[in-house]
């Protein structure tokens, strides 16, 4: 069976780019481009992992984690934050809120945010 993702990105290009290059490795992919469809998606589909922006319309990345925090039957799914974000005391805020990992969109290539998804499921 595929494992399950779900990408919570509000960059149409970005969002479908890397959804597109996931299911061609065979992951069963679910986008959203808000915070509250993508938090809706979650507890619907219940992923193997989630790709995550912090800068979201309707509702941000933080409030989101937040609210994925209290819920048990999704608060341990892992979390990937894809973001260009670097400041640290954002970041430290994001790993206070259980993200597994961190990525820049900027500086990883398709092949290597998928290596760190196998890595993560693995």
């Amino acid at each position: 069976m595929n494992k399950k993702i779900v990408i919570i990105e509000d960059d149409k290009m970005i969002r479908e780019m890397i959804a597109e290059y996931l299911e061609k490795k065979n992951f069963e992919v679910k986008v959203s481009n808000n915070g509250v469809d993508g938090l809706r998606l979650i507890k619907e589909i219940k992923p193997d992992l989630i790709i995550l922006d912090l800068i979201l319309p309707e509702k941000d990345g933080y409030t989101l984690l937040e609210e994925k925090k209290e819920d048990d039957e999704i608060k341990n799914i892992p979390v990937l934050l894809l973001s260009n974000l670097t400041d640290s005391s954002a970041l430290d805020k994001a790993m206070g809120l259980g993200i597994t990992y961190h990525m820049l969109k900027s500086n990883h290539e398709l092949s290597e945010i998928t290596d760190k998804i196998n890595s993560i499921l693995n």
